[in-house]
């Protein structure tokens, strides 16, 4: 993983198999301030394109309504669409081995200032908090 990658998202093993990640990431979302409003099964979608074998690999959305509404009231901001809601990726490696990755807001909000920087900040503790009791050590 490149410098940038490794620093734009965060990548750690999962305590659990993968069917067990990916619902222990929709549990933790809700108990955490988001919601999920979409679960993308991206190994399905890219055979059902005709794509190779890619591994699985799933997408849980995170909605996070009141840092989506904080950021949207600004017609500046509104390019940050693009990144909401964000993914929580739950994959598993050629070896095996299950992971679980998201956005780092923690670093993201340096990026940015007023309402973004704190809704990234709060992004951030929410994430952290979500990903707690699913991420291994």
């Amino acid at each position: 993983m490149g410098l940038m990658t490794s620093m734009m998202f965060e990548s750690h093993p999962s305590r659990f198999d993968f069917a067990e990640t990916v619902t222990r990431v929709q549990e933790a979302a809700k108990d955490n301030g988001y919601s999920v409003p979409q679960v993308l099964d991206l190994k399905s979608h890219y055979n059902d394109e005709g794509k190779p074998e890619m591994g699985r690999a799933t997408i849980v959305y995170y909605c996070s309504a009141e840092s989506g509404v904080d950021i949207t009231r600004d017609d500046a901001d509104k390019p940050m669409l693009v990144m909401m809601p964000t993914g929580v990726a739950v994959y598993q490696t050629s070896s095996g081995e299950v992971r679980v990755a998201h956005m780092n807001f923690g670093l993201m909000r340096h990026m940015f200032s007023g309402v973004v920087k704190k809704a990234l900040s709060r992004s951030a503790r929410n994430m952290d908090k979500a990903m707690a009791n699913v991420i291994a050590g």
